[in-house]
């Protein structure tokens, strides 16, 4: 199999071991921005996605809502903020760490996101997540939309292409804060998403947000630290300049392999200090290189067959799509852990553990897969093999991000 193919999206696996760390009860830091403006971040155990949230006179407003492990305590801070129920939501993407708090507020605030998010949610990769038609998106923007609430100007205007097809930033006029969501991932290499995103296209996405933005605004991304103009400046002078650097390597003939041996960002691997390390960035910029790249979820199919014809029904049409249309289908690890999720959430341990065998005859070398074997025997109370699995998965990579965590499970076990 093609190892372009094979490779799965970082972001899904470190949202798959938040979600998994979620049964403690975590606590959401406040940050007051201006009067009205509160900046709200759920203390999970990996990627802290950030929420914006205002409140005055008229209401609540939120831009996105976190996982939905996070929105009872999101409430109960907002609740000592002021009213902890949100009349209007805005969606900043589809991602599940924006969007997953949307259904615990129910069906009463107005939600407002890019004109495809909503065909998102109910398909491709996020159809397993199952949300409610009542808080899908209510408005949908196409070019634009102006908003007047709690005193203030707010701006909602698509940058849609690179972290996905379906960004959207928002500007508070008064207070001079954007919040762009994940096309900026704090001062680290960005992450996107394989089936709908496309990091060639940071550039140029970064650039009209540049150009729309006055010199004086603060910026906040949908994770990392806030900065001004010209810092985001810089951040796109880097993006642009090793963007150029893989693509003109590639261009000569070199591999990804090649590439990563000779360590050709080596000038910019500050910035492959966070959760997107230098050559995932790399092999990010080769992947969308390719423009035959799959651009099907292989979510999809499988819930499917998991719905309509159980555990027995998903391997087949796993064997089947990697038989006949390996091509259209984005084969990822991803994928796997996105249906387990959805299995475990619903107690279906047996069938969670045959979905995760399949996934290590699939990757034998994944550390995660074997995490994810942990993760379930944990959850079905058998911490004989929930040892067992956890400790392959620290053999297989002792240098994998969740070290110190897997060392405590093992010990509480």
């Amino acid at each position: 199999m093609n190892k372009k193919i094979i490779q799965f999206s970082l972001f899904v696996v470190l949202l798959f071991a938040t979600l998994a760390f979620s049964q403690e009860e975590y606590d959401v830091k406040v940050t007051q921005l201006t009067d009205n403006l509160f900046l709200l971040i759920p203390q999970v155990y990996v990627a802290h996605p950030t929420i914006i949230a205002s409140i005055g006179p008229d209401g609540v407003l939120l831009v996105d809502t976190g996982i939905k492990e996070t929105a009872q305590v999101l409430k109960k801070k907002l609740d000592s903020l002021g009213n902890g129920n949100p009349n209007i939501i805005i969606n900043t993407h589809a991602h599940i760490d924006h969007t997953g708090g949307n259904a615990f507020f129910g069906d009463s605030p107005t939600v407002i996101a890019h004109n495809i998010l909503r065909k998102r949610l109910k398909s491709s990769s996020f159809i397993s997540w199952e949300f409610p038609d009542a808080t899908l998106p209510d408005i949908l923007i196409y070019d634009s939309l102006t908003i007047f609430f709690n005193g203030e100007e707010i701006s909602i205007i698509p940058f849609e292409g690179s972290h996905s097809d379906n960004d959207v930033i928002v500007f508070f006029k008064k207070s001079r804060i954007a919040f762009i969501g994940d096309i900026m991932y704090g001062f680290g290499f960005p992450s996107y998403d394989k089936l709908s995103g496309d990091v060639l296209k940071y550039p140029d996405v970064l650039e009209k947000v540049i150009n729309y933005l006055p010199e004086d605004a603060r910026i906040i991304p949908g994770h990392g630290h806030e900065c001004n103009l010209e810092e985001f400046r810089g951040y796109h002078n880097i993006l642009s300049k090793t963007i150029e650097a893989v693509s003109e390597a590639a261009f000569r003939g070199r591999t990804l392999e090649q590439m990563q041996e000779d360590k050709i960002l080596n000038a910019w691997d500050s910035l492959g200090q966070g959760e997107i390390p230098t050559n995932k960035w790399i092999e990010s910029i080769v992947y969308c290189l390719d423009e035959n790249r799959p651009r099907k979820s292989l979510v999809e199919p499988l819930y499917l067959a998991l719905k309509n014809n159980g555990i027995d029904g998903a391997v087949a049409k796993f064997h089947e799509l990697k038989r006949t249309a390996e091509k259209e289908y984005a084969f990822t690890l991803a994928a796997f852990n996105i249906v387990t999720y959805y299995l475990l959430d619903r107690e279906r341990y047996e069938d969670a553990r045959k979905i995760q065998t399949l996934a290590s005859e699939e990757y034998p070398d994944s550390w995660v897969v074997f995490y994810m074997l942990g993760e379930i025997y944990s959850a079905e109370g058998d911490k004989e093999n929930a040892r067992k699995y956890f400790k392959k998965s620290i053999e297989i990579d002792a240098n994998n991000p969740y070290i110190s965590e897997l060392e405590r499970m093992i010990k509480e076990l």
